[in-house]
């Protein structure tokens, strides 16, 4: 295990030993106002501490273990496109050049982009959105490399200058001096067209434009491509099947769909991974700060393994859904947040596979990170149906959704909701305003009735609770809240202590099975 067994000694196997350490850990106290950024910063840090040992540790997370050729030129940064961390290279500078100058520079190519996620879980769609900006970037990169190489010639944009013509001669892209020019015979075409091949042939004509494009796209295949690693503390969350790699899906220039894989490095081995690649068999002040990292990680993992007991699959009809007491250790440090996330990305992911499996030929079933489907409706279509399994974190406090979206009707879009926050379970309806009318003004009779059946589904175990006072004279006698562009209307009930994580889960599913035959009756709502 290398230089592992150095700060290894005294495994933490147990919850009391982590969370005794925790107390007496820097880099856990200097974690806590910012969890991911503190991590992503620290992976940052590494990078300076010593480049080579960077290097393994990267390859290794990236599960990378044949010789990589790394340029002579290359940094880390932080944040870029919203990336928490990406490796670059910059092909067009020296290995002396002025940093400043490297730093400030915008046009590299990216050869590992780092998802970081500790309090937070992954989503898919995320991923897609980072991987397709990345790729574009890199396409962006070598079409700037295309316009420097024409530049060279004398040729800037996509101006006809009348000294050269750029095209096809004998299946290859050419650079040619024009005859009308008076230059007279060609001049360093031969060189040019060594760059890339073509991939059509055609005749003579000033093409810079598609010589860019085929620039760029030769660049990027000869180029390694970039590595994507997910860095998650969580091991369930939706649409992943646990494997190692976590495929993913995007368009090339061509609108093709292409398939991209992200390697899953989990932060139980992590910080292996990281005593592996460092020194730290010396006393000095960066092997002690990564020792007190390596061993704050160590803990984590141990407390979520010994958390997710209270919560797995196996223990959910014995434990209570409100109340757990390893959450008591977990509230003295502060960290009472992770546990709850770490719980809650769990029971969203298990409802989510439980969805997808029953209705997933009926509707279409997707997991959301960005408020429900109430905040994605601008992604939706109105004749299609839609169920939406949504897991947040809101005013301090987990909040687990699934959502329904009928196919719409007379204009007016619905959605059912059920939710779930703290010890409140809510049956609701989400409007989309049409108008800047009451929202009730554009129901009909019909789509009234199907509403208060709804809300008013009685939940034995559960007492009614109203957290705000009915208007007089008002048709519809249940909480509500308007916000920018529609309204939420719901009832609520109160989840009582004894009431154990499979009877939440199975009332959800309960619920989730009532708006599905409301919907069948109706045809819509």
């Amino acid at each position: 295990m290398g230089n592992r067994n150095v700060i290894m000694e005294n495994i933490i196997k147990d919850i009391d030993s982590a969370y005794a350490y925790l107390k007496t850990s820097a880099m856990f106290k200097l974690s806590l106002s910012s969890k991911e950024l503190f991590h992503s910063n620290f992976l940052e840090w590494l990078s300076n501490v010593d480049q080579e040992a960077f290097k393994g540790l990267i390859l290794d997370m990236a599960g990378i273990e044949e010789d990589y050729e790394w340029p002579k030129v290359w940094r880390v940064k932080r944040e870029y496109n919203n990336f928490d961390l990406c490796v670059v290279a910059y092909d067009q500078y020296s290995e002396d050049t002025e940093n400043e100058k490297v730093d400030d520079d915008e046009d590299f190519r990216i050869l590992f982009v780092i998802e970081n996620k500790v309090k937070s879980i992954p989503y898919k769609e995320q991923l897609e959105r980072y991987t397709q900006e990345a790729e574009d970037k890199n396409k962006a990169y070598w079409r700037n490399r295309g316009s420097a190489k024409l530049k060279e010639y004398g040729i800037n944009g996509n101006k006809n200058d009348g000294k050269y013509w750029i095209g096809v001669e004998n299946g290859s892209w050419v650079l040619k001096q024009c005859v009308e020019s008076g230059r007279g015979k060609d001049a360093k075409w031969s060189e040019v067209k060594k760059l890339i091949p073509a991939t059509d042939d055609g005749k003579w004509k000033n093409n810079k434009t598609n010589f860019i494009e085929y620039y760029a796209e030769q660049g990027k295949n000869q180029s390694p491509p970039i590595h994507y690693i997910l860095l998650s503390l969580a091991k369930n969350f939706p649409e992943y099947d646990g494997k190692n790699v976590w495929k993913v899906d995007i368009t090339d220039s061509k609108d093709n769909e292409i398939e991209i894989d992200w390697k899953v490095c989990y932060y139980s081995n992590y910080y292996s991974k990281i005593a592996n690649a460092f020194k730290l068999d010396d006393d000095g002040l960066n092997s002690q700060i990564i020792k007190d990292y390596c061993k704050f990680i160590e803990c984590l993992t141990t407390l979520s393994k010994e958390w997710a007991k209270d919560y797995e699959e196996k223990s959910q009809e014995a434990n209570q859904f409100l109340y757990s007491d390893n959450i008591k250790g977990a509230h003295r440090l502060r960290i009472h947040d992770l546990y709850q996330k770490l719980k809650f990305s769990y029971l969203c992911t298990q409802l989510f596979i439980s969805i997808k499996n029953k209705y997933g030929e009926e509707y279409e079933v997707f997991p959301s990170n960005q408020g429900g489907l109430f905040k994605e409706k601008n992604k939706l279509s109105s004749d299609k149906k839609y169920i939406c399994v949504n897991y947040t974190y809101l005013h301090g406090e987990p909040l687990l959704e699934i959502n329904v979206h009928p196919e719409c009707k007379n204009g007016v879009e619905l959605y059912y909701a059920i939710q779930v926050q703290g010890n409140a379970y809510e049956h609701g309806i989400q409007v989309k305003k049409r108008k800047a009318k009451d929202v009730w003004d554009e129901l009909d009779k019909e789509q009234m009735k199907i509403i208060k059946g709804w809300m008013n589904i009685g939940i034995s175990k559960w007492e009614m609770k109203s957290d705000f006072a009915v208007k007089p004279n008002r048709e519809n006698p249940y909480n509500k809240y308007d916000m920018n562009d529609g309204t939420y209307v719901y009832q609520k009930y109160i989840i009582n202590n004894d009431v154990t994580i499979k009877t939440v889960l199975g009332q959800m599913l309960e619920d989730l099975q009532y708006v599905s035959n409301e919907i069948k009756n109706s045809g819509s709502i």
